[in-house]
């Protein structure tokens, strides 16, 4: 049944959701584009196509069912895989020359197809750790709603995740050319620095995975 605190926990649940510094910084790149107005709203629209088609799949359990898949797996053949991504994390980090991303004076080739598919890229990445949408689902599957009243709550979800991205929008179009001078500082410190972050990122996180693979190996 679909009731006031349910609708009222879902929400909220959702503007916890909302609160994601990924979504943000992808969008701050595309408003270092010419005109970004269209493919801000384009990568929102995907952002939210994945997140809506996540919620319905979650709801009908699929979430649960590839769990067990994993769960089936041998667990000796997931240890090869960590410890084999981990090396390739490493051999890529060692190979990586970080150097400064050139700046293109504001007019990077992105299209809105393009920013759409980088909005479900994105999104798709996050599904990842996509917590608070896990608990939501698990909320609306146990109460046993009808289809239109679980379509019509993750509708609501998602427009209250949209809310922030829409806010820095907003923003946009009331400041114009200060919002988009600090968005471009911004942008060049991420584009300077991202280089140098991917590698020793990747140099962390490869020795992590090795590491402790090798470990579990061992005790095993």
């Amino acid at each position: 049944m679909l009731t006031l605190s349910l609708v009222g926990g879902i929400l909220g649940i959702a503007v916890v959701d909302s609160l994601n510094p990924s979504l943000f910084l992808g969008q701050m790149l595309l408003f270092t584009t010419r005109r970004p107005l269209p493919r801000l709203m384009a990568y929102m629209v995907g952002l939210l196509v994945v997140n809506f088609i996540a919620g319905i799949l979650l709801v009908l359990g699929i979430g649960a069912t590839i769990t067990d898949f994993i769960a089936s797996i041998d667990p000796a053949v997931l240890l090869s895989l960590q410890i084999a991504f981990g090396a390739a994390l490493l051999i890529f980090g060692l190979r990586f020359k970080p150097q400064p991303i050139a700046v293109d004076d504001r007019q990077p080739p992105v299209n809105l197809w393009k920013a759409f598919l980088f909005g479900v890229v994105v999104m798709v990445n996050e599904m990842t750790t996509a917590i608070p949408l896990v608990i939501a689902a698990e909320r609306i599957a146990g109460a046993s709603l009808s289809l239109a009243a679980t379509v019509l709550l993750l509708i609501m979800y998602n427009l209250i995740f949209a809310l922030p991205l829409l806010g820095f929008i907003g923003a946009y179009l009331s400041l114009r050319e200060r919002f988009t001078a600090r968005i471009d500082a911004i942008n060049r410190g991420v584009q300077m620095w991202m280089p140098r972050l991917t590698r020793w990122f990747a140099l962390g996180i490869g020795a992590v995975l090795v590491v402790q693979g090798i470990l579990q190996a061992v005790s095993e």
